[in-house]
């Protein structure tokens, strides 16, 4: 538990961004480096993790304190997430408006856009990929054409969510 705990702690850490920044950081120490669980496994949780609200990287640490050891290892990898971002604001609260005016950060703020952007390719391409080996064009088509027609019907797009994610949990 201490190696996951200090492999959560670590990416929390050192991650700058939104929260698709953790998924491939989240990826390499579930799937290469600990074999917690696999690309597939890993995959069905990020997609469950992103129909729910709230941060990705938080849903992560939860989900896999949860698969690993049960509810205390949620609230355990939920706190590790979440409780260093906290002191994090805090600190840097005290010292926003040195910070906003800054040539420095603004600079940086530049090269960081890039980045991102890149990091969302990765992680669209990977998930493209994984997806498109397990599509069901059946299923596919089916989801697609109730959606569609739905919310042709003007039926509210919550609606259509939950339908597809139940849909997807009896079938796929």
């Amino acid at each position: 538990m201490i190696e996951l705990i200090i492999g959560v702690f670590i990416i929390v850490m050192v991650t700058f961004g939104g929260g698709v920044v953790f998924i491939p950081m989240f990826e390499k120490l579930l799937v290469e480096d600990l074999f917690i669980v696999s690309s597939q496994e890993f995959t069905k949780a990020v997609a469950v993790a992103n129909s729910l609200p709230g941060s990705i990287g938080a849903k992560l640490s939860a989900y896999v304190g949860f698969y690993k050891f049960g509810w205390q290892g949620l609230i355990i990898f939920t706190l590790v997430f979440v409780v260093p971002g906290i002191v994090m604001i805090l600190i840097a609260y005290n010292f926003m408006e040195k910070l906003k005016t800054s040539y420095i950060m603004k600079k940086i703020t530049l090269f960081i856009k890039p980045v991102v952007i890149g990091i969302f390719l990765t992680i669209i391409i990977k998930f493209l990929k994984i997806s498109v080996s397990n599509i069901n064009i059946v299923n596919t088509v089916i989801i697609f054409s109730i959606s569609l027609f739905l919310l042709e019907k003007r039926v509210q797009p919550i609606y259509v969510m939950i339908f597809s994610l139940a849909y997807g949990m009896i079938f796929l």
